[in-house]
């Protein structure tokens, strides 16, 4: 079993109203049972915060997966797409250890954002 939360976000002032990205988080529900996370409250510092703190480890890193394709029907209904219009879907799984522990799906109207990513050198 797990837990869900999901939301469309509006970014900027758009005057169409138009949702720039959609997100859902998913979490095992042994894992965040009795927590904000799963009585999808707003969380003062943030879920990752609050899961750490459930999970009595920290937070240990991310694998993130963008794939740029075009939207199905339902997707194109979702953030009010243009005709033509591809998204970005991008998966994040978060690791306390080796465990993953939260897996969130995005989905991002692709004329609408620029992703730019900082890679440590070791």
């Amino acid at each position: 079993m797990h837990v869900l939360r999901g939301d469309s976000r509006i970014v900027g002032p758009q005057p169409t109203g138009r949702p720039a990205q959609s997100a859902d988080s998913y979490f095992l529900a042994a894992q965040v049972e009795g927590t904000r996370i799963a009585r999808h409250e707003e969380i003062p510092g943030g879920v990752h915060t609050e899961l750490a703190e459930a999970l009595g480890t920290p937070l240990t890193g991310a694998v993130e997966e963008l794939v740029s394709r075009m939207p199905t029907p339902a997707e194109t209904e979702l953030l009010h797409l243009p005709p033509g219009t591809p998204v970005v879907e991008l998966t994040r799984v978060i690791h306390a250890g080796e465990r993953p522990v939260e897996v969130t799906l995005w989905l991002f109207d692709a004329s609408r954002h620029r992703f730019v990513y900082e890679v440590p050198i070791d």
